[in-house]
């Protein structure tokens, strides 16, 4: 079975990681990961598209196997900049993008700001702010986002005995993952770099680190949006 090459690139001082799937002669496809995921959730996908694409599933960075970010906040426009440096880490001069929820809306604005760079674009149930949405004041949207970074450092990891124990919480979030997928993802989502003596990526669960009994660090690395930071 096929299986992809872990590579890794730099970007605003942060070492990100992407799955390359080869065929290196082929047109380059980027598939962008959701907020709580990571890129080896593209793996049957990826393998369907090698055939016809140079397939590259980047880990957005405060996800699986890349860096996390200097501090708690993370912005679309900060995933925009790092898809940029990705682009330009692979020397592609164009490239068709596959987004999926929150990857979806970074595939958009990307696309948007970029369109020179992009030959293709699908997007998977991604969604932004509207305009016209109505916001809350900003010293409002201020407070509540210091608040919510402060309940995001005081949390108490989450302890799983096992990777089957991890699946079993991601299937009781998302009743339709199967049990096997549910487990190839945390297999996959265990931090590599965190722990000893075993290691590997993060998980796609909500919570700021979830360690299991025998080394393992199951995390979850995302933080959140700056309310006033926003490109539109």
């Amino acid at each position: 079975m096929l299986d992809p090459q872990s590579r890794f690139y730099e970007s605003h001082g942060l070492r990100l990681h992407y799955a390359d799937w080869g065929n290196a002669g082929a047109p380059p496809l980027i598939l962008v990961h959701g907020g709580r995921d990571h890129c080896r959730s593209w793996d049957a996908i990826a393998r369907s598209l090698h055939p016809h694409f140079h397939v590259i599933a980047p880990d957005l960075r405060g996800h699986g196997d890349s860096d996390w970010t200097r501090g708690g906040s993370y912005a679309l426009t900060e995933y925009v900049y790092d898809l940029v440096q990705l682009a330009r880490s692979i020397a592609a001069p164009r490239v068709t993008l596959i987004g999926h929820s929150m990857g979806g809306m970074v595939s958009l604005i990307f696309s948007g700001s970029f369109p020179e760079l992009v030959d293709k674009l699908v997007v998977l149930g991604g969604v932004t702010m509207l305009p016209d949405s109505p916001k809350a004041p900003t010293h409002e949207r201020i407070g509540k986002w210091v608040s919510q970074l402060d309940r995001l450092h005081d949390r108490t990891p989450r302890r799983y005995a096992t990777l089957e124990d991890a699946a079993a919480q991601m299937v009781l979030h998302n009743k339709r993952l199967s049990r096997d997928l549910a487990l190839h993802l945390a297999t996959h989502a265990r931090d590599r770099t965190r722990t000893a003596p075993i290691a590997g990526n993060s998980i796609p669960i909500s919570g700021p680190a979830h360690r299991t009994g025998s080394g393992r660090t199951i995390t979850s690395r995302y933080g959140r949006a700056s309310p006033v930071r926003r490109c539109c």
